[in-house]
Formats: structure tokens, C-alpha cells, sequence
């Protein structure tokens, strides 16, 4: 080849040809230049291949990850069985509580939340020291006029479309007008949203209501950007919770037996000497004509509750019941001497001793309700 083009250029007048030797050199050039880009790129390849390799956990091996804190976890939590719910929040917040008035609160103002460092004063009159505040309240003025929160809205629109705002009882914190008002979902709760100015021309005010057994609740809330971050959050910890019926009851505790039990207002307590057991404890209620007792009786025998309850003349097992890890049997007394009335009994065996709960009531829904009651307040303690 080389030779045939040593003979083309020869054969041409005027053209001197290249070396072969220079001819040469620039292909061995050329072919070096290509295997050195061939072999960077393969091994390119291979480095990366190794690097995804070494991303990868080893089987068998543990990698400590840190995970960040959940620190709403571990804010306070104000729990309000009365109404039903529940609300977290830091320690940089300020907690007031109160009834009617008390503590500086707005005539039916029962929670707020300031953030701290900002309150101006125990006085909710002075708004301007409100920098950050989260309040709730029940409006007994919405509850006598509003069936729910649709008849809430139907009003407000309409108020809004006459601009009529004076007929509208909106909240009893304060004069105010609303500019928006919207159905919304707070945290899956059904509520209207009304966003509002204050009629002095100061800064605007967001309220949150909501409709709860028969109550109108209003949660109000005014953030500066020292609070609105972690008042978002507080917020967002709102949730409605089953109602403690039981929490403003009384305890009655006997150590001797190593129990205690839960009595409603209204109760008296008396203890009288009962001639087959060991304890009588009567709670009763003379304006409700209501009454239930505790009795304890040995079972010396054995401690199996299937020899105490073996009377079916005197015992209609009705179902078990499992309180505070205890197990009750529940039964109709048949064995009564009142009589029409059955009353309703709960029977629980510890230390060789069978425990009674006895109620005594017209209606046989009321008298499951009410033992179930009793039966959660029941504890044995040391």
C-alpha cells in the first residue's frame, strides 16, 4: 500500500511526497491516542461500577441512621373531659385556665395559650400584649341561636351579603367584623373557618369553630413570626377525644380489702355491718332514689367465682366484662327483696375474696351504663 502511494506521488510532476518513515509515525500516533481514550473510558466505567457497589449496605451489617426527634411527642398535653378534647403544647407556651372570668380569661373563655416573654399582664383586655395566643372557647351566645354550624354559615352569609354585621353575635371576646368565612376540615373535623379584622383597626384574628355535643367551641388564634411556626403545630395537635364521664367523681378507698372505686356527686357514703359478708359500702342517692353498694364476701371454699354464682334462681349471667384488667361477671340479681326490681350485679374474684358491685336502678340500658361506669373506676391496690 505504501508503495503504491509512493508511486502515485511520483508519477505527479511538482508534488514531493511525504516520508514513509513520517507516514508511519502519525498512524502508530493516531492508534495510541484511540486505545488510551478506549482504556479511560473503560476504566471510568469500572471506578463507577465499584463506587455504586460501596453505596450499597453490606448483608448482615447495621448503619446507625439519626432519625430527628418527634418533639411534639413529648409537649404537655391540657386534656378537658367536660368538652371532650385534647391539645399539646411547649414549654415556651403559658397556660391560663379558669371559668367565668377568672384568671384575666373572657367571660366564656376557658383556655389560652400565650407564647411566653409576650403577654403583657394577666389582663385580656390589653390586646396589644396578644403577640402569639391560641384561645378557646365555648359561645353559649352561637348555642341559643344555631342549631349547628350549616345554620352558623346560612347567617353569616347572609349577614355578609346585607353588610349588616351588628346583627351578628359572633364571639364574646371582643367587637369584631369577619371579611372570610369558609368550610374547612380541622384535622378531619368538620368546622367553619372565619377570618376576621378587628373593628379598631387592629391586627387580624383567625377563628376555628367547631360543633360538638351540642356546643359551639370557637379556637382562636393570632401568631407573629416569633410564634407561627410552632402555633401551626400546637394546632394541629386538636383532636376530640371520648369524654371521661367519671372524672369529677369522688374516690372511696378501703385498704383493709385493697380497692378503691369512683362515686358521682350526689352520693353519700356509709358503711354498714353486713351480718353474711365482710364490707358493705352503700353510695347513695336520696333526690335520684338511687343506690349502689360494694359488698365483699370470703370465699373460703375456693376462689373460682363459678361456685359463688351457682345459684340460677338468684344469678342470670347477662356477659363478661374486662375493666382495668379485671374480669366481671355481670348477673341479675333475681334473689332481690325489693320487688319487681332485679337489680344488676358485677363479680370479680381476689385473694380468696369475691367482690360485688350491686346497683339498683328501674331501667336495665341505665343500669349496664352506670356499672360499666363503677366497673371502670375499680382498682385493687397494694
Amino acid at each position: 500500500m505504501d508503495n503504491q502511494q509512493t508511486q502515485q506521488f511520483n508519477n505527479q510532476p511538482g508534488v514531493i511526497p511525504p516520508p514513509q518513515e513520517e507516514t508511519s509515525f502519525l498512524k502508530k500516533k493516531i492508534n495510541f491516542i484511540i486505545g488510551l481514550i478506549v482504556i479511560l473510558i473503560i476504566a471510568s466505567g469500572v471506578g463507577f461500577y465499584i463506587w455504586k457497589l460501596s453505596l450499597k449496605e453490606p448483608v448482615g451489617s447495621s448503619v446507625n441512621v439519626s432519625k430527628p426527634t418527634d418533639e411534639i411527642a413529648n409537649w404537655q398535653i391540657y386534656r378537658n373531659d367536660e368538652y371532650g378534647f385534647e391539645i399539646k403544647y411547649s414549654s415556651k407556651w403559658e397556660q391560663f385556665t379558669g371559668t367565668g372570668g377568672e384568671g384575666g380569661l373572657g367571660p366564656d373563655e376557658f383556655l389560652r395559650l400565650d407564647l411566653k416573654n409576650e403577654y403583657m399582664g394577666n389582663d385580656s383586655t390589653n390586646i396589644e400584649g396578644l403577640i402569639d395566643s391560641i384561645s378557646i372557647s365555648e359561645e353559649v351566645g352561637l348555642e341559643g341561636k344555631y342549631k349547628d354550624l350549616a345554620a352558623f354559615k346560612t347567617a353569616l352569609d347572609a349577614v355578609k351579603k346585607n353588610n349588616e354585621y351588628s346583627e351578628l353575635y359572633i364571639s364574646s371576646a371582643y367587637s369584631i367584623i369577619f371579611w372570610d368565612v369558609n368550610q374547612i376540615l380541622f384535622n378531619n373535623i368538620p368546622a367553619l373557618r372565619v377570618q376576621q379584622e378587628d373593628a379598631f383597626g387592629g391586627a387580624p384574628f383567625d377563628y376555628i369553630y367547631v360543633f360538638h355535643n351540642g356546643k359551639f367551641l370557637s379556637i382562636f388564634s393570632t401568631f407573629g413570626p416569633a410564634g407561627e411556626k410552632e402555633g401551626d403545630q400546637i394546632l394541629s395537635t386538636f383532636k376530640f377525644i371520648k369524654p371521661n364521664e367519671t372524672a369529677s367523681w369522688q374516690t372511696y378507698r378501703n385498704e383493709k380489702y385493697g380497692f378503691e372505686v369512683r362515686y358521682p356527686e350526689g352520693y353519700n357514703v356509709k358503711i354498714d355491718n353486713d351480718e353474711v359478708g365482710l364490707l358493705l359500702a352503700n353510695f347513695r342517692n336520696s333526690q335520684e332514689n338511687s343506690f349502689y353498694g360494694i359488698h365483699v364476701t370470703q370465699n373460703s371454699k375456693t376462689p373460682k367465682l363459678s361456685n359463688f354464682l351457682s345459684n340460677p334462681e338468684c344469678y342470670e349471667q347477662i356477659k363478661t366484662e374486662t375493666q382495668n384488667n379485671l374480669e366481671w361477671t355481670i348477673s341479675w340479681w333475681k334473689c332481690s327483696a325489693g320487688g319487681d326490681k332485679n337489680p344488676i350485679a358485677a363479680y370479680t374474684v381476689k385473694r380468696n375474696y369475691v367482690f360485688e358491685v350491686l346497683l339498683d336502678s328501674d331501667s336495665q340500658d341505665l343500669s349496664l351504663k352506670r356499672i360499666n361506669q363503677i366497673l371502670s373506676t375499680f382498682k385493687f391496690i397494694k
